[in-house]
């Protein structure tokens, strides 16, 4: 067993200021003017410390009455020896019976959990020893009712029962720890992926787990049981639309850059227009909108002698998807330095929701003799 620790506190004499807290020999504390009711029975307070007049040779019988050095203090009275059935340890006489720091025999303390009874340590009242430590079988998680009955990792030992502290199993329907929401109604579960069931006594499809998201406000469609969710709280969507019941809706109004990446422009049936001898010096123009031919044509840079241009350019910027989806021509110019540009062909690209989703995407322009085969490469990025 553990030996009991004897705290000493030192008086302090401090004139003016209030009354120092106290640490009494028991364990507790009261203020040094507090009186009898301050200190743990048979203890009395006598300035800032607990002292038992029954024994203690400087407060004996009342605080401050100082027994003659090589007399006892026994029963409250200066004695040459000590009266039966005290018996003297260094200058006290204690009941080797009951005495918790002389139990049994004279420097046999007892651990600050133990009381001493009948010369013997124990432990203390409303305390069980378990596997030789004194437990509060009322509140130790490890021994809770009694010795060796631990409770779980999520649960605390509440008058000597084993109570839960969250909703530790989402799937029983149970409303685990008594907070009046049960599985994914309680925050407790949210994030948690469960199996979940097909209603109507519908079954999966064969090989097909269905699972589903504990959310904040419960369960989100059951998967595999129905149309697939293409969005939740913990899958959202790709920008430029939005999650309305379950399902990815595009919105039109939302607008958007457009970058033009890079190109792939196979010479004209018949060689076109290009410059004689040499690549063309390409560039691109772009218009966009319901109203394109007062729409600004917006170009790339002009690139030398290149059939396959990289630009990795923003072209258009903050035009609605519904601009975009309307109307949207690019045409491919031969640079001329002297001469007039030529225009080499033209096309209008067609868009379905799925571009505007952040990726680079190759458009292809219909094959005519003057766009044979014309790629593009597109993103549409939010500014």
């Amino acid at each position: 067993m553990l030996r009991r620790l004897v705290f000493v506190t030192a008086a302090l004499l401090v004139l003016g200021c209030d009354a120092e807290v106290i640490r009494t020999d028991a364990g507790t504390t009261g203020p040094s003017d507090g009186g009898e009711e301050e200190c743990a029975s048979p203890r009395t307070v006598c300035g800032s410390q607990c002292v038992d007049l029954s024994s203690d040779t400087r407060h004996c019988g009342e605080c401050n009455e100082r027994c003659d050095d090589g007399a006892f203090c026994s029963m409250g009275a200066c004695q040459t020896s000590c009266a039966s059935p005290r018996t003297a340890c260094g200058d006290a006489c204690v009941d080797l019976a009951t005495s918790a720091d002389h139990c049994g025999d004279c420097g046999n303390a007892c651990a600050a959990d133990e009381a001493c009874a009948m010369g013997v340590c124990s432990c203390a009242s409303a305390l069980t020893e378990c596997g030789g430590a004194c437990v509060d079988t009322q509140t130790s998680s490890g021994h809770c009712g009694e010795c060796d009955n631990a409770c779980g990792a999520m649960q605390i030992c509440d008058a000597g029962s084993c109570e839960n502290t969250v909703e530790f199993d989402c799937l029983d329907g149970v409303d685990d720890d008594g907070d009046g929401l049960t599985d994914c109604e309680d925050p407790d579960c949210e994030g948690t992926t469960r199996m979940c069931t097909c209603s109507g006594g519908a079954e999966p499809p064969p090989g097909v787990t269905p699972e589903e998201l504990c959310e904040s406000t419960g369960w989100s469609e059951c998967g595999p049981c129905g149309p697939p969710p293409e969005c939740s709280a913990a899958s959202p969507c790709d920008y430029g639309f939005s999650c309305v019941s379950s399902e990815c809706v595009f919105e039109p109004s939302t607008v958007f850059d457009l970058v033009v990446v890079s190109a792939e422009i196979p010479r004209p049936v018949g060689g076109g227009d290009w410059d004689t001898g040499s690549g063309p010096d390409v560039f691109a123009s772009l218009r966009v909108g319901p109203m394109m031919e007062s729409a600004p044509e917006l170009t790339t840079s002009r690139l030398d002698d290149d059939y396959f241009p990289s630009w990795n350019e923003t072209i258009i910027r903050s035009t609605s998807a519904a601009d975009f989806r309307t109307y949207t021509r690019v045409d491919i110019w031969d640079y001329d330095l002297l001469n007039p540009n030529d225009l080499i062909g033209a096309c209008t690209l067609t868009f379905a929701t799925t571009s505007f989703d952040g990726s680079e995407r190759v458009f292809t322009c219909p094959a005519t003799a003057e766009t044979p085969g014309w790629r593009l490469r597109l993103r549409f990025v939010q500014p």
